[in-house]
């Protein structure tokens, strides 16, 4: 199911956290959804299932994790004005 994340972010305290600390994490996370979507065999690609309420395939899952972290390096840079990276 989804979430409220007005609610579930500030339980995080990023703010108490350091910028090194949260990158840290930010980099094992991105290794770790790579691993899982390079271990995805081609035939499960297209298969089905329900997330949050809706019919979806892996493929598009994975579509809209990388449509997450876009929204969120584009949020970095408008928010609090962070540099655009290559």
């Amino acid at each position: 199911p989804g979430f409220d994340e007005t609610t579930y972010a500030p339980e995080g305290q990023f703010n108490l956290r350091s910028v090194h600390d949260l990158v840290s994490e930010f980099k094992l996370q991105r290794a770790s959804t790579l691993a899982l979507v390079n271990g995805i065999p081609p035939h499960a690609w297209p298969r089905l299932g329900t997330a949050n309420g809706f019919r979806t395939s892996a493929r598009a899952l994975v579509y809209i994790i990388l449509g997450h972290t876009a929204h969120h390096c584009r949020l970095l840079r408008e928010r609090y004005r962070l540099p655009a990276t290559r």
